[in-house]
């Protein structure tokens, strides 16, 4: 009578698009080192920002992980901007 249709679904999503970017720097709240899990990427950027856009770190990664040295930067509110490709994270960091 009838034929069941499979149905196959299509992703055009990014990796990156179900992955938080919480779960890809570590630790946070830090004291001195941030370690930036990059998986499956060839090539990332990250920009360390204070509040008011200003850059104060920024570094090119070629692997899987990246530690910053965050130990010279006063306590407060940092933002962790991290550019993959056409892809674009950004994670509030807290520096105590």
């Amino acid at each position: 009578f009838f034929k069941q249709k499979t149905a196959y679904e299509i992703s055009t999503r990014d990796w990156s698009s179900d992955v938080c970017s919480s779960d890809l720097v570590y630790p946070n709240p830090t004291s001195k080192e941030l370690t930036v899990l990059l998986p499956g990427a060839t090539s990332a950027s990250l920009r360390l920002t204070d509040l008011n856009g200003k850059t104060l770190l920024e570094q090119h990664s070629q692997s899987a992980s990246s530690t910053m040295d965050l130990s010279s930067f006063a306590t407060g509110v940092y933002v962790l901007h991290i550019q993959l490709g056409a892809t674009h994270l950004t994670q509030r960091i807290i520096k105590h």
